[in-house]
């Protein structure tokens, strides 16, 4: 599926998995999903995903959204031996990762008009065989959308345009013109 065709925070979430695919401690190991069942040999591994959304609308015309989503990314942690602290230290490892392939360039290569880290949380767990936790950084990315509008290349040149002002009465005649604009030679 083309990008056309995805609803802009598909977009996002594709773009937020790009930025970070192979550039953290969890390697290629970055969906853009919330549940997947990991393995432990597959860890540390990352989700993004996106919740709620705000939507604001401008009285202009042709209307414009003005919107800003959640968006998620969810790190997975589990190691081979028992150490809360050396969990931690991952955890903060990776955020300090996703923190400088995210924050630098707030737009995202472009699909975002603004983005900013709203919250950090951490997670962790030693009631299983190995100490596991999780860590997920909360992001709010705005942009806006059109709906209803045509891409300009489809759009024919607007060459002639009429006008008729009023209904002619006795008093007043009312008039009718024709207006041809130039048209540019391609």
């Amino acid at each position: 599926m083309s990008d056309t065709n995805l609803h802009q925070r598909a977009v996002i979430r594709h773009q937020v998995q790009a930025l970070l695919k192979g550039k953290t401690d969890a390697g290629p190991r970055v969906f853009r999903s919330r549940v997947r069942a990991f393995k432990s040999g597959q860890l540390p591994a990352i989700g993004v995903y996106t919740t709620t959304e705000a939507s604001d609308t401008e009285e202009t015309s042709p209307r414009k959204y003005s919107r800003t989503v959640k968006v998620h990314v969810l790190g997975v942690f589990e190691l081979e031996e028992r150490d809360s602290e050396d969990i931690q230290d991952a955890m903060d490892a990776l955020a300090l990762q996703i923190e400088d392939l995210l924050l630098p360039e707030p737009s995202w290569g472009g699909v975002a008009d603004d983005s900013a880290l709203v919250k950090t949380e951490i997670y962790q767990s030693d009631e299983g065989r190995r100490d596991s936790g999780c860590l997920e950084l909360e992001f709010e990315a705005d942009f806006e959308t059109m709906p209803g509008l045509v891409s300009e290349p489809c759009l024919n040149d607007f060459a002639t345009g009429g006008v008729t002002y009023a209904r002619p009465t006795q008093t007043d005649p009312g008039f009718e013109d024709e207006i041809h604009l130039p048209t540019q030679a391609n």
